[in-house]
């Protein structure tokens, strides 16, 4: 769990600096990159949806399949 939490802090923290570089460098567009780290947030963010639901309802993480 802590392992996927950091990893999602860390993608968090790098599409931060995308948007900082994208206003403060010139020609900073790297789609492949931008559009990819989104994806795998969007899916750290479901996991820890799913987490914390079980969590506040005090059942075992049951992930739908």
């Amino acid at each position: 769990m802590r392992n996927s939490l950091l990893k999602s802090a860390y993608r968090g923290l790098y599409i931060l600096n995308w948007i900082y570089r994208y206003f403060t460098e010139p020609r900073f567009v790297h789609w492949i990159p931008w559009i990819s780290g989104i994806v795998q947030t969007l899916l750290y963010a479901d996991f820890f949806y799913y987490y914390l639901d079980s969590w506040k309802s005090n059942k075992r993480l049951q992930l739908p399949a």
